[in-house]
């Protein structure tokens, strides 16, 4: 006689990107575990509907169990933070770069357009690769500050999930302010409960 066959499957959707995916079968009795990550690149002021499900698929009954998130509207978006940072320190072979140059910033301080000071995405570690590589490196000449990116995880306007680091010099994560012409001058960008102003 055959025997039955169990499968686990999960459904990840971000936006247009994911769908069900399917782990590897096995006995009825067989313990399950089974994931799928998905990574997208986000873009400020966009939202990313998400969408998540687990099912257990029997080969003889079909799905036998299964959950999600009933009642609950999540969404990914993707923000933007204008920080002016607090201190810095640099190193000549920066783990985070690969050892090359590159500089650590933090104590950051919101500089948002319409008084925001709490945005719903604030930096905690910003490194940035791009250094002028004197020896010793230290920051760009000028540079006070960053507008950074991240994406979001919202219910509804309310913020669930924002991690706080923003790793490298990669254009698409931060971009470096330099000399800004008055204090109004430093003022941008800044997403506040799913509004970007």
């Amino acid at each position: 006689m055959q025997s039955a066959v169990h499968t686990p499957k999960v459904y990840n959707k971000i936006g247009s990107t994911g769908g069900w995916y399917s782990g590897s079968g096995g006995c009825p009795t067989c313990y399950f575990t089974y994931s799928k990550s998905l990574t997208i690149v986000g873009v400020p002021g966009v939202v990313y509907l998400t969408s998540a499900q687990a099912q257990m698929v029997c080969s003889f009954v079909g799905a036998f169990f299964a959950s999600g998130l009933p009642g609950l509207s999540l969404h990914l978006q993707g923000v933007q933070t204008r920080v002016e940072y607090g201190s810095a320190s640099c190193s000549q072979s920066n783990g985070s770069c690969s050892f090359h140059p590159g500089c650590g910033f933090t104590n950051f301080s919101a500089k948002c357009n319409g008084g925001t000071l709490n945005p719903d995405y604030m930096p905690r570690n910003v490194i940035d690769c791009r250094t002028n590589g004197h020896n010793p490196p230290g920051p760009v000449t000028g540079l006070w500050g960053f507008d950074v990116f991240n994406v979001c995880l919202y219910n509804g306007s309310n913020v669930i999930v924002c991690d706080g680091n923003t790793i490298t010099g990669s254009p698409e994560n931060q971009t470096e302010l330099i000399n800004p012409p008055t204090p109004a001058g430093q003022l941008g960008k800044c997403t506040f409960h799913g509004v970007t102003k």
